[in-house]
């Protein structure tokens, strides 16, 4: 049980990780973080194009910071779970 859990807090972590890199990408670069999107998208033979480009770059920033917080939680959560037992 104990190497299930290692197991399962290292696999939350790189997604944690990546999810930062992603937040990062979306505040910093919000075309760049569409672009990526429409890439993987054509691999799937499905073409997307935004609307209002203008609104989807507000969207994808506004985005990429909830997703940037959110996963810096989780890696706070992760590393050290007796803050976040103060707040519960």
């Amino acid at each position: 049980m104990m190497i299930l859990t290692e197991w399962l807090e290292r696999a939350l972590s790189c997604v944690a990780c990546f999810g930062i890199f992603l937040g990062s990408l979306s505040v910093i670069s919000p075309k760049r973080s569409i672009q990526l999107y429409q890439w993987m998208m054509r691999h799937f033979n499905w073409w997307v194009e935004p609307i209002d480009y203008a609104r989807e770059l507000k969207t994808t920033q506004l985005f990429g910071i909830v997703i940037f917080i959110l996963c810096g939680l989780m890696l706070g959560a992760l590393f050290k779970p007796e803050w976040f037992r103060l707040f519960l």
